[in-house]
């Protein structure tokens, strides 16, 4: 089973190639959203699936594309459950280490200023002026500015955003805040302001990453979203599973 965060850390960086400011009366929406993962590097198998999320107030799981990985994010318990629908087992991991590990991964992707800090540009996305249709949503595209270039590392990501989904913009930045937490590093926070800038919720994501001896490449698509009830059961644990132990700091 996979003790890292890499899964639900990748989903957050597609939207950074892309201040949690929702009403409490937005807090309440619930959400069941598919996303078509694709992916493909010479050091791993490749991979075609859907991620599944389903969103209910502070509440998030996600079903990995392998439809073996569930992550289920309960803040109101501080915790975070990982769980192998195939072993049909979980580990339970403290909120806060999740945290921590989520948000060094961001801190990494950000490239040094002058003060050798962690840097975010004033302008993070450039328009490109093309118009695209996804699926049945038109969205305008936008590339990434000032790609970093850290430890021999180049990303590339383009987004093609849309306000015809029904998605407010607003959710990305709940799911953040249920992922993250809501006391966040300025540069985390200047970096998230970004996302308001946006005119719409992104439906297509393509990251390239390139490194020595590694090249990557993964885009992320929207392919359906419902506003619908969700039963509070999706998001405790399935009967008859065996709890791993796993060593925290």
């Amino acid at each position: 089973m996979r003790v890292h965060p890499s899964a639900d850390v990748i989903a957050i960086f597609l939207f950074l190639g892309i201040v949690f400011t929702c009403s409490m009366a937005f807090a309440q929406d619930s959400y069941y959203i598919e996303e078509r993962v694709q992916s493909n590097s010479p050091q791993h198998p490749p991979i075609d699936g859907i991620m599944k999320s389903y969103i209910k107030g502070d509440l998030l799981r996600r079903e990995a594309p392998d439809g073996v990985e569930v992550n289920i994010f309960r803040p109101d318990r501080q915790l975070v459950w990982l769980i192998n629908t195939t072993r049909k087992s979980y580990a339970e991991i403290p909120f806060e280490v999740f945290r921590q590990n989520a948000e060094l991964e961001l801190m990494s992707m950000m490239p040094p200023g002058p003060d050798g800090q962690p840097h975010v540009p004033d302008t993070l996305y450039d328009p490109t002026g093309k118009t695209r249709k996804i699926g049945k949503w038109s969205c305008k595209e936008y590339k990434r500015k000032n790609e970093p270039k850290m430890q021999g590392v180049t990303s590339t990501t383009t987004l093609c955003v849309s306000k015809e989904t029904g998605l407010p913009k607003e959710l990305t930045l709940r799911i953040f805040s249920i992922t993250l937490g809501k006391e966040l590093k300025p540069p985390i926070q200047k970096l998230l302001d970004k996302i308001t800038e946006l005119d719409g919720y992104p439906v297509q994501t393509t990251t390239s990453i390139t490194a020595p001896q590694i090249q990557s490449n993964t885009t992320q698509t929207l392919i359906k979203v419902e506003k619908r009830a969700i039963p509070d059961d999706i998001f405790e644990l399935p009967a008859g599973y065996t709890k791993i132990n796993m060593p925290t700091p």
